[in-house]
C-alpha cells in the first residue's frame, strides 16, 4: 500500500514444485498412474526505510502426489484418484489438501447411460498456530442420460454437498436437483 510520496510494501512469493511420475497398462481394461513430488513457497513481505525492522520471511513445504486407478469394462468405466495438494494461505504458512474422487459411468443401452461421482476433501493447516481451521467437504452426484436423437440428449441428475469446518457446530449442505436439455451440432 502506497501512500503519496511514500514506497510501498512489497510481497513476494515464489513457489517451485517437482514431481516424478510412473504409469502402468496392467492390461486392456486396468491402468495405473502415480505422480510423487515436493512443493515449496517462499515468501518475503519488505517494508520500506525505518519500518525495514518489520521485514518478513517464511519457508514452507510439503509433499504432494496424485494416484489414479481406472478400469475399464464392456458398459463401463470405475475411474478413482487420491492427491494431495499444498498451497500458500498468506500468512507465510500452507494448507495441506488430502483428495479422493471416484466415478462410475455404466452405458445401459445404445442411448440410455448413468453415472455416479464421489468426492471428498480435507484440507487442514500445515501448523497448530495457522488461522486457517480444518475442513471436510463432501459431494456425490449420480446423474442419468438419455440420448433422444444423434443431435439431442436429456441429463437429470442430484447433488449433494457437505462441508465441515472444524470447531464449528453448523455442517452446511446443499442439494440440487437437475434436468438438462442438451443440443449438439453435427458436423
Amino acid at each position: 500500500i502506497g501512500f503519496a510520496g511514500i514506497a510501498s510494501v512489497t510481497s513476494e512469493t515464489l513457489t517451485d514444485s517437482a514431481m516424478l511420475g510412473l504409469s502402468h497398462q496392467f492390461n486392456e481394461r486396468t491402468a495405473f498412474s502415480i505422480l510423487v513430488g515436493r512443493r515449496e513457497s517462499k515468501k518475503k513481505t519488505i517494508f520500506p526505510g525505518v519500518f525495514s525492522l518489520l521485514n518478513t520471511s517464511s519457508k514452507d513445504d510439503g509433499g504432494i502426489y496424485t494416484a489414479t486407478l481406472d478400469y475399464y469394462f464392456l458398459n463401463g468405466q470405475i475411474n478413482t484418484r487420491a492427491s494431495r495438494e499444498v498451497t500458500p494461505v498468506g500468512n507465510g504458512a500452507i494448507n495441506i489438501s488430502d483428495k479422493l474422487d471416484a466415478s462410475l459411468g455404466w452405458r445401459f443401452t445404445a442411448r440410455d447411460r448413468a453415472s455416479f461421482n464421489m468426492l471428498y476433501i480435507e484440507t487442514k493447516p500445515d501448523t497448530a498456530n495457522s488461522s486457517t481451521s480444518e475442513r471436510q467437504y463432501y459431494q456425490f452426484s449420480p446423474k442419468y442420460i438419455r440420448e433422444l436423437s444423434r443431435e439431442w440428449s436429456m441429463d437429470v441428475g442430484y447433488q449433494y454437498r457437505r462441508q465441515h469446518y472444524r470447531g464449528q457446530q453448523d455442517k452446511p449442505d446443499s442439494n440440487r436437483l437437475f434436468l438438462s436439455l442438451q443440443y449438439q451440432w453435427q458436423r
